[in-house]
């Protein structure tokens, strides 16, 4: 190779990296001023993991052939003007809330995410996840967001339904609404008898309507008027039966067509609840209610 071809290839190899310096420079000069039409917003930003000290959060891959990393962020306020910053080459993170919020449950934090290509070129970031650890979280919605979750024989199911709240989290009768509703998913069918007479010495029959003999039954004394400390409104729970030495009451049984009643043939009874003595009960100002799960 003489001195002519030494010169042409150096002119060569220095084309190659002014091209590449232009091409890295125009593309800085898009990412400043805002270009950002190459690389797709991050979606589906939702949490998949949570323990008291940590939270996993994860997000939909975003497809493009020049992928470099994602960038995230969380921060304690929605502006995240003071924010701690993350890359990933994967679609999750887990953020160690304990060591980084000095105590982990309970905290409110936001995070958000963006991809990166290799031209340094930055996506849109993602909808902003509202989290507070150690609860269950919602799948890209702003703060003050709920979506209600509806429960299905054997398992839980998120519905389509949402509504807003005013806080980030679920009032006292929502909870409890939840729970009772978790306490029954493992039953598709009940029964309940409404008020029902209780007189001495003689058999109820109900017919409960269920596939099947009941797998729980459950039954209440429900006072109408006045008696034994009592008071209207009242109801003393008592299980499938009610008696003890010396004590007159009655038993509860089932089987696939009908539940069963039957009454002591004396007065029933129960402990004074001010005075704790056995006392008889006037049938009349008393209603047995039965219900019935299976």
């Amino acid at each position: 190779m003489d001195v002519k071809d030494d010169l042409e290839l150096e002119l060569r190899l220095r084309r190659i990296e002014a091209a590449l310096e232009g091409k890295l420079n125009s593309n800085e000069e898009d990412e400043q001023s805002g270009s950002r039409s190459t690389v797709p917003q991050v979606t589906g930003l939702r949490v998949v993991g949570q323990t008291p000290g940590a939270v996993t959060i994860s997000w939909n891959p975003v497809a493009i052939p020049n992928l470099r990393r994602y960038d995230v962020e969380f921060s304690e306020s929605t502006g995240f003007t003071n924010k701690q910053t993350f890359s990933e080459n994967t679609t999750q993170h887990t953020f160690i809330t304990a060591s980084e919020t000095g105590g982990g449950g309970g905290a409110t934090w936001f995070a958000r995410v963006r991809a990166v290509n290799v031209f340094k070129q930055t996506g849109q970031y993602s909808v902003t996840l509202n989290l507070t650890t150690g609860q269950a979280q919602t799948e890209d919605l702003a703060p003050g967001s709920v979506t209600t979750v509806q429960i299905t024989p054997g398992g839980v199911a998120a519905s389509a339904v949402s509504y807003e709240n005013a806080t980030s989290g679920l009032t006292a009768d929502d909870v409890q609404e939840a729970i009772d509703e978790l306490a029954t998913a493992s039953f598709t069918e009940s029964f309940n008898s409404g008020q029902q007479s209780t007189t001495a010495a003689s058999l109820l029959t109900l017919s409960h309507g269920l596939s099947g003999t009941p797998l729980i039954i459950h039954s209440m004394l429900e006072n109408l008027t006045a008696d034994v400390s009592f008071s209207p409104g009242d109801v003393v729970h008592i299980g499938a039966s009610l008696s003890s030495a010396g004590q007159s009451g009655l038993v509860i049984w089932a089987d696939a067509t009908d539940i069963f009643v039957r009454f002591s043939n004396t007065a029933l009874q129960l402990h004074d609840q001010s005075s704790g003595v056995l006392s008889n009960l006037t049938n009349s100002r008393w209603a047995l209610v039965v219900t019935a799960y299976r």
